[in-house]
């Protein structure tokens, strides 16, 4: 990609999730073959986040008409080149992915979230570790949050 490498590439990943696995295809080229990868893809002229997210995921894995949802970001190098990702989730209950870039991808595959393949690609380790750690610090925060609510209900009703 020919690209002014003072400024940042554009693009997006799609963290796509069905019964707590994630999407990942098997790389082939050009850049980092054999590692496993987000569907996704680099802005195009004009184009939207969203919908360079819906096209990619269309273009990759013929998947679409789902709902999308920012995730993340994630700022990542490679050489000289860098990149600004925006992360994308969405939940897939039908359907099933399809090589449609042979030339890119060997397969689709749904990897369970806390087991997954390696190696991974730099952009797809990083959206993946501040995912799962952002659903946990959720889920914590939730607890804490009962947790405190307990504790002023029962201070509330010792009086």
């Amino acid at each position: 990609m020919n690209h002014d490498s003072k400024h940042p590439v554009l693009g997006v990943g799609i963290i796509l999730l069905r019964n707590n696995k994630v999407l990942l295809g098997r790389r082939l080229g050009p850049r980092n073959p054999g590692e496993f990868g987000l569907p996704g893809g680099f802005l195009e002229k004009m184009e939207t986040f969203e919908g360079c997210a819906r096209r990619e995921l269309d273009e990759e894995t013929g998947l679409n008409g789902f709902d999308l949802y920012p995730v993340s970001s994630v700022r990542w190098g490679e050489g000289q080149d860098y990149y600004f990702d925006f992360i994308f989730c969405a939940e897939s209950l039908v359907g099933e992915p399809v090589v449609k870039e042979k030339d890119r991808t060997e397969s689709w595959d749904w990897f369970e979230i806390n087991n997954l393949p390696a190696p991974l690609y730099q952009p797809t380790r990083l959206a993946l570790e501040k995912f799962i750690n952002t659903q946990i610090s959720g889920k914590l925060n939730t607890l804490l949050r009962k947790i405190v609510f307990r504790r002023r209900k029962v201070i509330w009703f010792e009086d």
